[in-house]
């Protein structure tokens, strides 16, 4: 037996496997780590550009606090 040749109880070769399918299981209904990769890309933009216009705001209170 395979969990006997590699010193792992057999109840814990089932816990991994049932892991292992329930894993496979969520990659191909689109929630596996490409959907948890894709979520956090899409979130990174939408900081990135917040980011990016708090930046501009700081940029033009800038200018007219030099020019008031």
């Amino acid at each position: 037996m395979a969990s006997r040749k590699h010193g792992v109880s057999y109840k814990t070769l089932l816990a991994w496997r049932d892991r292992f399918l329930k894993g496979g299981e969520a990659a191909l209904k689109g929630k596996g780590p490409d959907a948890q990769v894709k979520a956090l890309e899409n979130k990174n933009r939408q900081l990135k550009e917040a980011l990016a216009e708090m930046a501009l705001r700081v940029e033009v209170l800038k200018k007219l606090r030099r020019l008031g």
